[in-house]
């Protein structure tokens, strides 16, 4: 007597890989998504546990940041107190130099920006480019994942300012005081209007298009924002990220 083994029909197979099919086109992007969010967000903390490092080296060198001399241009403020720091693959002294992909980076309005003319290249592939947008206002733009990635702001390229508090340049009359508070160091974020720095605001706050009943928001993590800012907008997605315990708020500019 013949014994009859059961199997899968090729229709049953070709229906089974189209439903995984289905839901692998469902759930793929979301897990990349996640993927990509965690990658930058541990990228994130390294950069910025590594600058509040140097600034720490550098003042056992040259002395508190408040003696600073950010009358100093981006190269030369640069090449004193942060790079003698720094494990360097590649230094430009122009932003068309190769540092940047693209010879720049491109903020959440998708406008090239080229305010770095000094950068350099770690070993890791991370880019950190100097610029002073603001007299005496040094600001660190970092490319979290080099060549890789879409090189915009808030998504794999961060801002960071550095504070001084005696030689930095800070308008008295800003719309907001709460500046005054921030002691000397190394911050997220850039400088909105009137030299106001995007530190003193919450997550919530610099995810908006204004951040006062004057209109006023520049640079801040909206696509809509109210202004450019200094380092292009979304300067302020550092902060977004920062000031909410390290994690990507709801939204957020991610796409």
């Amino acid at each position: 007597m013949k014994e009859f083994k059961s199997g899968f029909t090729l229709a049953e197979v070709l229906i089974t890989l189209g439903i995984i099919g289905v839901v692998a086109s469902i759930t793929m992007p979301a897990l990349i998504a996640n993927y990509e969010k965690k990658a930058t967000l541990t990228q994130l903390k390294k950069t910025y546990s590594m600058l509040s490092q140097i600034a720490k080296l550098a003042e056992v060198d040259y002395g508190s940041m408040d003696e600073w001399d950010t009358s100093l241009s981006a190269k030369n403020f640069a090449e004193t107190y942060f790079v003698p720091y720094l494990r360097t693959v590649k230094t430009c002294t122009a932003i068309t130099d190769g540092c940047w992909r693209d010879n720049g980076y491109y903020d959440l309005k998708n406008s090239k920006i080229t305010v770095t003319p000094f950068s350099v290249v770690l070993t890791d592939g991370t880019v950190v480019g100097f610029a002073k947008p603001i007299t005496n206002t040094p600001v660190i733009v970092v490319d979290v994942n080099g060549a890789k990635g879409r090189n915009r702001l808030g998504r794999d390229v961060f801002a960071f300012l550095v504070l001084s508090r005696k030689n930095g340049y800070l308008e008295w009359d800003s719309p907001t005081w709460a500046w005054m508070t921030l002691p000397t160091g190394i911050y997220p974020g850039s400088y909105a209007n009137g030299g106001v720095p995007h530190a003193i605001f919450d997550a919530a706050t610099v995810l908006k298009t204004t951040y006062d009943t004057e209109g006023r928001g520049a640079g801040l993590c909206n696509k809509a924002a109210a202004g450019n800012g200094e380092v292009g907008v979304g300067g302020a997605c550092t902060v977004a990220i920062v000031n909410n315990n390290w994690e990507i708020p709801d939204g957020y500019p991610w796409n």
